[in-house]
């Protein structure tokens, strides 16, 4: 009798790691690769000039279409979605982000964007609760690009199983196929670090190699494995303005990359 409770206290818990794994790697993982473009594209070349703008306001609590300066200025493409904007604040189960992603295909009418030449396409979706939306916005860009994030948090948590979160989001997106570099600029210490959960959140190996490039605001980040990482900060102290020409002395060892591949600005306001 003990032999049979003992062979199925296995069973069970066999199944039970055979269940956490189909569902880490039908949810968690599928984030890391996109639906029949798993290679890296070949690099266009950028349009010189801009002969505009496209807009677009993707509408998930009615707040952006207060903002009356925007709508009358640039006409954007509303894209309604407040049916999903409660659920999809701050966090998200990845069956609410693949419903964010199909409606997104369903009201555009493709599962891609495709940027008309010389124009940027400009999305605004609103409060800094709605940011890993930005996730399934690069998810329908199918052509190689660089991902520059201006934040005050890292928004880099890995290792969160549960859903999607702003805090987790630019871990799945530096790891797609088609993003060539990504940058994260801004920062200060805190979180960024902590001993406890950031210890292990951190996705050391992307910062390591150089997929991923940190600029803190000020201060070099220290401790956990922050020596490892090649940084670079913003300014020298808190007195110091961030110009033009600093900021693009900071970012001259890129300036290749830039130069190769569009740009994917995500930016928020805190």
């Amino acid at each position: 009798q003990r032999r049979v409770r003992g062979w199925g206290t296995i069973l069970v818990a066999s199944m039970g790691v055979s269940m956490i794994t189909m569902y880490v790697y039908h949810n968690y993982t599928r984030l890391y690769h996109l639906p029949g473009n798993n290679k890296k594209p070949q690099a266009t070349k950028p349009p010189l000039e801009n002969e505009g703008l496209d807009v677009r306001i993707l509408n998930f609590d009615g707040a952006l279409l207060y903002q009356q300066e925007i709508l009358q200025t640039y006409k954007p493409t509303i894209l309604e979605l407040k049916r999903l904007g409660p659920p999809l604040r701050i966090e998200c189960s990845f069956s609410r982000f693949k419903e964010l992603e199909n409606e997104l295909e369903l009201l555009t009418g493709s599962r891609v964007d495709r940027p008309k030449p010389g124009r940027p396409l400009i999305t605004f979706y609103g409060s800094n609760d709605f940011h890993h939306v930005s996730l399934a916005l690069i998810r329908r860009i199918r052509e190689p690009i660089n991902l520059v994030i201006l934040d005050n948090h890292p928004d880099y948590c890995q290792y969160y199983f549960l859903g999607l979160h702003c805090g987790s989001w630019f871990h799945h997106a530096s790891s797609l196929p088609t993003v060539n570099k990504a940058f994260h600029l801004g920062g200060y210490s805190g979180e960024f670090e902590d001993e406890t959960i950031m210890r292990f959140c951190t996705p050391w190996n992307l910062m390591i190699s150089g997929k991923m490039n940190i600029f803190p605001a000020q201060d070099i980040f220290k401790g956990n494995k922050w020596a490892k990482v090649k940084q670079r900060r913003l300014r020298p102290n808190w007195n110091s303005p961030i110009t033009r020409e600093s900021l693009l002395e900071v970012l001259q060892p890129f300036i290749e990359d830039f130069q190769k591949y569009p740009l994917y600005l995500s930016l928020i306001h805190i």
